[in-house]
């Protein structure tokens, strides 16, 4: 850290560590409750108990249900884990697959080189990127345009790696959006 090379003697015998990983089965679960929100359909579910409505409806199953995801660090094989035990297919895309190939949460994971094919082809679309210059706005344009129509994007990594007025111009191609990161934050109260 080049901050760190400014410091006297004194201060840079003080050991520095980073938290990497810290929160990622945290941010697990709460992408896999984001996936089981709009997969069985809460929001209706609450609708009709308000409104006292028996309805009978097919209640959808993640197993089967194709999930991509955009980076494959350590949010994303804690997520990929709890994925494979609801039976679900992994797919990734990243920069260097064969940097975590070998990892334990990747076992039966497709890698895909093109980020738009994870888009067009999977149902949930999980992007855990971190912020740097080669991935500010990264899930952009091409890939809402084609996304595949009633997938849900979920974004735990940081704000800046989606364009966000691009998924707001494509939002009606999804059936759910789960936002846990903001290219702003806080969030302006007349943000939508």
């Amino acid at each position: 850290v080049p901050v760190l090379q400014q410091l006297d003697d004194e201060a840079q015998a003080v050991p520095l560590t980073n938290a990497k990983g810290a929160f990622s089965w945290s941010l697990a679960e709460y992408a896999m409750g984001g996936m089981l929100y709009f997969n069985k359909q809460l929001p209706k579910l609450q609708q009709h108990k308000e409104m006292r409505k028996w309805d009978r409806f097919p209640m959808n199953c993640l197993r089967g249900k194709r999930v991509g995801f955009i980076g494959f660090g350590n949010i994303a094989q804690q997520t990929a884990m709890l994925c494979r035990a609801m039976r679900m297919k992994l797919v990734a895309h990243c920069r260097n697959p064969q940097t975590v190939q070998d990892s334990p949460f990747a076992a039966d994971a497709e890698f895909c080189d093109s980020k738009g094919e994870v888009f067009r082809s999977c149902d949930f679309i999980v992007c855990t990127l971190p912020k740097t210059p080669q991935t500010e706005h990264y899930c952009d344009e091409s890939c809402f345009s084609v996304a595949k129509e009633g997938s849900v994007f979920l974004s735990l990594g940081r704000g800046q790696a989606v364009d966000e007025a691009a998924l707001l111009r494509h939002s009606d191609r999804f059936s759910g959006i789960v936002l846990d990161v903001f290219e702003r934050e806080p969030l302006p109260e007349a943000s939508p």
